[in-house]
């Protein structure tokens, strides 16, 4: 069986090339984290393990009689910084709009560079053999929340 921790760290690499090369700058904080939620603690790119479960990517079958094998869920996690409101001399400042538009252009620029990005993976056969099935799951938007957003992917693949 594949081992699960080097999948998320060749799609972390594979994420940062890529995207880089469709002209998205990344955070320069890369890591494979730990556990199933991503503390959102400032600008970074990260894979983690969601869950493995026996069958094909996207499905659970533990009834599974005949050969048994794994699939892992693997999560892509961009965070960005965003404008929030801030305190300036005891009054509440407001970001412009300007400064929030351009921090929501940044995110859907990253949505749909991501989205790409997974689809290329599965494609080209990154991290599955041709003919290997995967998945690419939702691509979606969390935030803002303490002066961050994050765009996270899931991207779905047998440990074979």
């Amino acid at each position: 069986m594949r081992d699960a921790y080097q999948a998320a760290a060749d799609l972390l690499d594979f994420v940062v090339q890529d995207m880089t090369a469709q002209g998205i700058t990344l955070p320069t904080t890369q890591y494979v984290a730990p556990g199933s939620v991503i503390a959102y603690d400032g600008p970074q790119v990260t894979t983690n393990i969601v869950t493995i479960s026996a069958g094909q990517p996207g499905t659970q079958d533990p009834y599974q009689q005949t050969f048994v094998y794994f699939s892992v869920t693997l999560q892509v996690v961009i965070v960005r910084d965003t404008p929030t409101l801030t305190e300036v001399a005891g009054r509440a400042k407001i970001p412009s709009p300007t400064a929030i538009q351009a921090s929501a252009q940044e995110m859907l620029n990253d949505v749909t560079a991501l989205a790409q990005t997974l689809v290329n993976c599965k494609e080209r056969g990154i991290l599955t053999p041709p003919g290997v099935p995967a998945t690419v799951g939702p691509i979606a938007t969390e935030g803002p929340e303490g002066g961050v957003v994050a765009t996270v992917g899931l991207f779905m693949m047998p440990l074979l």
